[in-house]
């Protein structure tokens, strides 16, 4: 699991892009990072909101500062309205006429694509 209480963003960050290397490397022109979006129920020991959110954003400001262009965020996407009940998944339930959480991370990806 990549969120641990005891885990440091810096180390998280360093996965992140030695996955994004990885897929450079082996061919891929362009490779869109995207920022960790909130969530509100966790697992594992000693993580919760506060702790996420701190590693979150740390985490999202070292993307942002490394990736710039290729940093995808979605500020259209709001903690928890945009959730399923489980606080965890985006929205996805098509009997709802909004525009759902899921509609609004995949309208976002499509924009970043057609933009390069």
């Amino acid at each position: 699991m990549m969120f641990l209480a005891e885990s440091k963003p810096r180390d998280i960050f360093n996965r992140i892009v030695s996955l994004v290397e990885t897929l450079r490397d082996s061919g891929t022109t362009r490779v869109l990072v995207a920022e960790i979006l909130p969530r509100g129920s966790f697992k594992a020991p000693g993580l919760n909101k506060t702790v996420f959110d701190r590693q979150r954003n740390k985490i999202n400001a070292l993307l942002r500062k490394k990736y710039d262009k290729d940093f995808v965020r979605f500020p259209d996407i709001k903690y928890p309205t945009d959730y399923l009940p489980d606080l965890v998944h985006l929205d996805t339930r098509e009997t709802t006429t909004k525009n759902t959480g899921m509609k609004k991370y995949a309208s976002r990806i499509r924009r970043c694509l057609h933009s390069s």
